[in-house]
């Protein structure tokens, strides 16, 4: 089993940002552990997304694979109903003209 580091949890954070095309999560440490926030507004303010208090490293890297994982196949899921929602009007369009 590897060692994770700060700097695994790091560059997890810049994928989740890059998927949500936002730098809006970051890394929070305090406590001995960590935990993945994100800023909510202006002022600061900050959610917690994965758990309910810091957690250690490794712990959180599960949960920020997990979560890439989600994140990447709800998008996935997102273009594919996408998709099918544009093959169904242009059914419908068709239809349509054919019905005149």
């Amino acid at each position: 089993m590897e060692r994770i580091t700060s700097r695994d949890l790091e560059r997890l954070v810049e994928s989740i940002n890059a998927l949500a095309k936002t730098d809006t999560y970051e890394l929070s440490g305090a406590y001995g552990g960590y935990q993945l926030h994100q800023i909510v507004n202006k002022n600061g303010g900050a959610r917690t997304l994965l758990s309910d208090g810091h957690v250690p490293k490794r712990e959180l890297h599960g949960l920020m694979r997990a979560y890439i994982s989600g994140y990447t196949a709800s998008e996935f899921a997102r273009v594919e109903m996408v998709r099918e929602g544009w093959a169904m009007l242009r059914a419908h369009d068709d239809l349509q003209r054919h019905i005149r």
